[in-house]
């Protein structure tokens, strides 16, 4: 990927790929940290059985050095490897990514490992982000998470100012908040 320093947008789908292992996003997130002019990224490794909290890790190194970095979409659904520690460096590195962000989805649907302290984690990580404007945080099915996580993360999202959009689907529950006007819907 060295020639391609000046790539705005990157879209790759490794969904329920058996090939796809925390080796390879360690070798992906390489070469990522030398696309420097990328603004929107888009990476699908949905149902992937070998990627872990090892390989979230390395590709949150990567995201953290992507100083231009304005749209996120991650979708980790039914990753089973990926735990609290995954969300915490993910959410390290959204923190550090925090003035730039503009749009971020991330999905971790059927991940059974997550609790309740990787969300509160990821969350306090979130409220500082100053730019951020659309948001969808995807976590249902996770075994873990219950009603009171909602609304422990709903708190922390509050103050993300810059927000526009939100988007959080738990346990089938689906809240969606524009601007000061909040809708649940189930």
């Amino acid at each position: 990927m060295k020639n391609l320093v000046n790539l705005k947008s990157l879209s790759l789908n490794f969904g329920k790929s058996k090939a796809c292992t925390d080796q390879g996003l360690a070798d992906l997130s390489q070469g990522l940290k030398n696309l420097v002019s990328l603004e929107r990224i888009y990476l699908k490794f949905s149902w992937c059985e070998e990627v872990s909290d090892a390989g979230l890790s390395r590709l949150s190194e990567a995201l953290e050095e992507m100083n231009n970095l304005q749209k996120i979409h991650l979708a980790l659904k039914r990753c089973d490897g990926v735990s609290d520690e995954g969300i915490k460096r993910l959410g390290q590195a959204l923190k550090a990514r925090g003035d730039s962000l503009k749009e971020m989805n991330l999905n971790f649907e059927w991940c059974q490992s997550i609790t309740k302290e990787g969300l509160n984690t990821l969350g306090q990580a979130l409220r500082s982000m100053n730019c951020l404007k659309n948001m969808s945080l995807e976590f249902g099915m996770c075994n873990f998470l219950d009603d009171t996580e909602l609304q422990n993360l709903s708190h922390h999202l509050a103050n993300i100012a810059s927000l526009q959009n939100l988007h959080l689907d738990f346990f089938g529950y689906c809240v969606i908040i524009f601007k000061e006007e909040c809708k649940f819907q189930s």
